[in-house]
């Protein structure tokens, strides 16, 4: 957790790098979410206000074999708490 709150003001120093970023985000992807292939897991905070529990369950919706994880009181970096839950979900599978 140090070394993001550290981080944080990097994101924001190059202009071009958050346009990029966001460019990226709004422009189609180059492939329809239907025909991804591999089994996904979305981890999704409910009180993450950069991506929102709609995002979640859109992805979520339109991923073939796909799972939500929904934890309502975790934020964007709350995960870090569970990150091996989440490896063990990587490597073994479904949460």
């Amino acid at each position: 957790m140090a070394v993001l709150r550290e981080n944080l003001p990097n994101q924001f120093k190059e202009p071009a790098s958050m346009a990029l970023e966001m460019a990226n985000a709004a422009r189609p992807w180059g492939f329809d979410l239907e025909d991804v292939t591999v089994p996904t897991t979305i981890w999704q905070g409910g009180l993450d206000d950069v991506h929102t529990p709609a995002m979640g369950r859109y992805l979520a919706e339109h991923l073939p074999d796909t799972d939500l994880v929904f934890e309502p009181g975790y934020a964007t970096f709350n995960f870090i708490d569970d990150f091996d839950t989440i490896l063990t979900v990587l490597f073994e599978g479904s949460p």
